[in-house]
């Protein structure tokens, strides 16, 4: 399997795009597979620049209902005829972050109408052949702090957004497990219980973003949850390949404890598993 990060908050070659924002691109034996948009045509600017052909993507799948991860849908169906994005039946509810103006701002994705027949609504779980995306993930571990600014539409009314959204997508090649995680809302270690419990799974890759920074208030989460992080991810045995939301100050936090059992997938850059 190979992933290339298309877009990314960070960018390790020069003269590619980067913005607060996901997308990957993943080749499997027998698929192409994009996983998240960023926030708007750019990712297909860099898939130019580095001889991807996204016409002949196969599905899309994103992960939730943030436009830093689905703001490009629109121009992705522009260049694809075919492909259908599978997003949560959950993740079209109006999505606003709280700023600290106090104002409320959108951060939702708009599809337009022409591209609608292309959507799949996946209620909890779907699987496509050795794919499966899930959702509706509980567990037991702190949720990111960065959540309490993130909120939802409800009842004419914004209540704290509990990522119901939020869905992930693991493949299977090989005899190996991929976790593929947007955003990690409901925090990526409840993300890696719950596929344990759940499905049986024990992942040997995963890739994604663990929201350890807060956008709105460029905090970030503090030591003692890093250092608790730091250490269940590293008990799980997995290989993390991290980015986007995860932040370069969190990243190199858990760098120095985790060492080569995690690195940082930067914009340009890609691996193979």
């Amino acid at each position: 399997m190979k992933i290339t990060s298309l877009i990314d908050n960070e960018c390790s070659v020069e003269g590619l795009n980067k913005q607060h924002g996901l997308s990957l691109f993943i080749e499997t034996k027998g698929k192409k597979i994009l996983f998240d948009t960023g926030a708007d045509s750019s990712f297909i600017q860099n898939a130019k620049a580095l001889n991807i052909d996204l016409s002949q993507v196969d599905i899309c799948v994103l992960s939730h209902g943030h436009y830093d991860h689905g703001g490009g849908l629109n121009a992705f169906f522009k260049i694809n005829d075919s492909s259908l994005a599978y997003m949560s039946a959950l993740a079209g509810n109006d999505h606003v972050a709280l700023r600290t103006n106090g104002e409320y701002e959108s951060i939702g994705i708009h599809v337009s109408r022409n591209f609608l027949d292309r959507l799949v609504f996946v209620d909890k779980e779907l699987k496509i052949d050795s794919c499966l995306i899930f959702s509706e993930v509980w567990g037991y571990f702190p949720l990111p702090a960065g959540n309490k600014s993130l909120f939802k539409e409800k009842g004419g009314a914004y209540v704290l957004d509990d990522f119901a959204h939020e869905q992930h997508l693991v493949i299977e090649e090989d005899g190996k497990y991929v976790l593929f995680a947007g955003c990690a809302h409901r925090g990526i270690l409840n993300v890696l219980t719950y596929l344990k419990d759940t499905y049986g799974i024990l992942c040997d890759v995963v890739v994604g973003g663990f929201h350890l920074h807060n956008k709105t208030t460029n905090t970030y989460e503090n030591p003692n949850v890093l250092d608790t992080l730091a250490k269940e991810l590293m008990n799980t045995f997995s290989k993390f390949y991290t980015c986007h939301c995860t932040g370069l100050p969190a990243y190199a936090y858990l760098k120095v404890i985790m060492k080569d059992q995690i690195e940082y997938l930067s914009t340009g850059e890609t691996i193979e598993v």
